[in-house]
């Protein structure tokens, strides 16, 4: 789901940071994208949600927890700065996801 976020990521930055904006509508562009990636956040749990009707839970945790180390990822790619305590975070979640999904 994340990557249907890539194409907005430049021009999020763009109407955040340009100077022709003023604060009321710098504002106003961030509650507009914060507002976005909720509901896109939202059809995504519902969607989770659904198919944990056709699946069973651990294959849905593994998907959602794959989504924890995505972002960063994402993030990195995108050009933003992604700190080494998050790096760590990712790996140590992803080990714990590996153990999670690997034991009966």
């Amino acid at each position: 789901a994340a990557f249907a976020f890539l194409p907005f990521a430049p021009r999020v930055k763009q109407e955040i940071t340009s100077d022709q904006y003023s604060k009321q509508s710098t504002r106003r562009a961030l509650h507009l994208a914060a507002l976005e990636l909720a509901l896109w956040n939202f059809g995504a749990q519902g969607l989770l949600n659904v198919g944990l009707l056709f699946t069973d839970a651990a294959r849905a945790a593994f998907f959602t927890q794959t989504s924890v180390v995505m972002t960063p990822l994402l993030s990195y790619f995108s050009g933003g700065d992604v700190r080494k305590s998050v790096w760590l975070g990712c790996f140590i979640a992803l080990m714990g996801l590996i153990i999670l999904s690997s034991s009966n």
